[in-house]
């Protein structure tokens, strides 16, 4: 097997490869030291960062206090594989659930797919929110009510993290919804639902997702709903019609 070509990560003219990054505050700040090629191949914002004249570049060092430090730990981790990875990597290569030090913490795969997307690492970002899918949909329904309230707090804690109006974490947002729907059934939901009260907006869509649910599930009221969808549809292609005549 050829030995993988590393050059392009040293045959960069600058003499200053290593870039700092500097993360957390409140006592909690970390220090990460990194070559500049892993931070710029794959991430938008680290490229603009370093790219002259930015005070960053001159520096070079970029200070990110919000950001966690275990939470760019585990960034600069990913990044690392993404970049040394031959080829393209799949999604699934690419991001696993192993990574995240703990596998069942919805709210710190949102918060870490957030931080991708702010970094503008658009593959990580997405291999990170496919993964985050395929985690909540491979979910048991919830068979032990003890622990409905617990997994109830996670999906709408999650659920609010989440920005409705960014395409992608909108997406998840419905996403959220339709399987937390899935996993606690009408009559464990309605037992527990007081445990949602300080979340309102999620309440909403998950009553709202049930009452879908119902309807589809009644062959009369799908029936209607079917024509009613053909309906909207023709009538919106005619005037689409009308409107290019």
């Amino acid at each position: 097997m050829a030995a993988m070509d590393l050059s392009w990560l040293f045959c960069s003219a600058e003499e200053q490869l290593l870039k700092t990054i500097k993360c957390g505050e409140d006592g909690d700040e970390k220090t990460f030291t990194v070559l500049k090629p892993i931070l710029t191949k794959h991430s938008k914002f680290f490229e603009k960062c370093l790219r002259n004249p930015c005070k960053e570049s001159a520096s070079s060092t970029i200070e990110l206090p919000e950001v966690k430090p275990g939470r760019m730990m585990l960034y600069l981790t990913l990044a690392n594989r993404q970049a040394l990875m031959r080829g393209s990597p799949t999604n699934k290569t690419l991001v696993e659930l192993d990574d995240f030090s703990t596998a069942a913490a919805l709210e710190s795969h949102v918060k870490f797919y957030q931080l991708c997307d702010f970094l503008q690492n658009d593959a990580l970002a997405k291999g990170v929110r496919d993964m985050l899918v395929r985690y909540v949909k491979d979910r048991d329904r919830v068979h032990d009510e003890d622990d409905a309230p617990t997994i109830f707090r996670v999906y709408a804690g999650a659920f609010d993290l989440l920005e409705p109006g960014h395409v992608g974490q909108a997406k998840l947002r419905r996403i959220l919804v339709k399987t937390f729907c899935r996993l606690a059934v009408p009559s464990v939901y309605f037992r527990h639902c007081s445990v949602l009260s300080n979340y309102p907006e999620f309440l909403m869509e998950v009553g709202k997702q049930y009452a879908l649910n119902a309807m589809w599930n009644d062959p009369f009221l799908r029936s209607t709903a079917c024509l009613s969808m053909t309906s909207q549809r023709r009538s919106s292609r005619k005037q689409s019609r009308r409107q290019r005549g």
